[in-house]
């Protein structure tokens, strides 16, 4: 919502000369109250668990998830509700962390998931830019990297989907191309928060970003089927899988993204 129609306040914004906007926004260049997008901010923050999970009492979605929630983080920073700062809390200080430290995708237990660097650690890295607050964007690349560091074949350069840090074994070890679209979709927006927040000298952190998205990139994209789509399950052939249309619009959109900001380092 906030791309389409409030442009000023999304991560990827810029004005009517295409010149991007900083993350987030000078009050200048906001040109009106993002309503659509703060209501949702509202409807998610009514919504959070007890714990402070946004968006989970919704039926019976309370799953167990821990970042799931914070993908509407950033609808919530947008409106400054003051719940905001409650799952900011949650995700750094309550949420289980595996040995060495990263977050876990689940609240109860201590696992890596491929999903986290998507719906977690951008509202991370959001919340630092809008508060200024460098660590914060430190805490977001890093975990990023850990999430490689445990997720990553590093033959293929693609990643597994969920690595349980308690059993020290995968849960799923399959290369799923939308847990790897999320993966680089997520580390994109993480990159970009942190070089538009302009905070400190962090651009070796962003270039490390960079190349692990195109690591993403390129393992996927070198796999298309005959129907030029991301596989579903990209270490299976003939029947074990079909083509994602999903993921490879993410895949795909990720790479455009990349490619109009980063022009020289994305072709």
């Amino acid at each position: 919502m906030a791309e389409l129609d409030y442009p000023e306040y999304s991560v990827y914004g810029f004005d009517d000369k295409m010149k991007p906007y900083s993350y987030p926004c000078l009050v200048a260049a906001r040109r009106g109250e993002p309503k659509s997008v703060m209501q949702f901010g509202l409807s998610v923050a009514v919504r959070q668990s007890p714990d402070g999970r946004l968006s989970q009492e919704i039926n019976d979605g309370l799953d167990g998830a821990s970042l799931d929630g914070a993908s509407s983080g950033l609808a919530v920073l947008i409106g400054m509700l003051f719940k905001s700062s409650h799952s900011d809390y949650l995700l750094l200080y309550d949420v289980p962390r595996s040995r060495i430290g990263a977050i876990s995708h689940r609240s109860t237990t201590k696992s890596y998931w491929a999903d986290a660097v998507y719906v977690g650690f951008p509202f991370i890295a959001a919340y630092g830019a809008v508060y200024r607050n460098e660590s914060l964007l430190l805490e977001a690349y890093n975990n990023c990297r850990l999430c490689r560091d445990a997720l990553q074949n590093k033959t293929t350069g693609l990643w597994a989907h969920i690595y349980n840090d308690d059993a020290g074994t995968f849960d799923d070890a399959g290369q799923w191309a939308t847990g790897n679209a999320w993966a680089a979709k997520g580390m994109l927006n993480v990159a970009t928060m942190i070089e538009k927040g302009k905070l400190g000298n962090i651009t070796a952190q962003v270039q490390d970003l960079k190349l692990w998205v195109g690591e993403v990139l390129n393992g996927t994209f070198s796999r298309l089927d005959k129907d030029n789509l991301v596989p579903n399950h990209m270490e299976r052939t003939g029947n074990g899988t079909f083509g994602d249309a999903a993921a490879s619009s993410m895949l795909a959109a990720t790479a455009f993204r990349a490619a109009t900001q980063w022009p020289t380092q994305f072709t």
